[in-house]
């Protein structure tokens, strides 16, 4: 028992480098393999650090922690571990994003017919796809696909009857 096995950076040359692959532990626990490990998370535009525990597997599966490394059990929780791109910015929600800084700011060169409108666009169309999404997670594939499931539920203006 009490086996762990320390991930990332064994030998960190800079503090910049040390947020780019931070630490994570496997340990056994409770006849279970856990991984603990820091995660951040934006707290009132304030990026904070967060413990998180995961369980692996039960502890009859492993003999050793390094084995349980080896597995690739730990793989699918490393996009926790990059932080360098985690900015308050970046982990701002994109619905967060376009409700209170994009609209906004787009008060003094819109005409307001033409903000409501992008409101309105926005609130039947985009809110529903985007939520949950962050703007670290926006990829301009990702938005296409969204955006071309709009296009296949909505007909073009030019096949509406009252243009034809």
């Amino acid at each position: 028992m009490g086996q762990s096995q320390q991930l990332g950076q064994t030998n960190p040359k800079s503090k910049e480098e040390e947020e780019i692959m931070q630490k994570g532990k496997i340990y056994l626990k409770d006849s279970s393999w856990w991984f603990r490990y820091k995660a951040p998370v934006i707290l009132n535009g304030q990026k904070v650090w967060k413990d998180k525990y995961v369980r692996l597997a039960k502890a009859d599966e492993f003999d050793s922690a390094a084995k349980v490394r080896k597995s690739g059990l730990v793989n699918q929780y490393r996009t926790d571990l990059d932080t360098s791109q985690m900015t308050p910015s970046a982990m701002q929600f994109v619905n967060d994003f376009v409700e209170q800084i994009y609209f906004p700011g787009k008060k003094e060169t819109l005409k307001p017919s033409t903000l409501t409108g992008y409101k309105d666009f926005f609130r039947r169309n985009l809110k529903p796809a985007f939520e949950g999404l962050r703007m670290h997670e926006m990829k301009i594939h990702g938005a296409q696909q969204i955006l071309d499931g709009i296009a296949k539920k909505t007909p073009p203006f030019s096949r509406c009857p009252e243009n034809i």
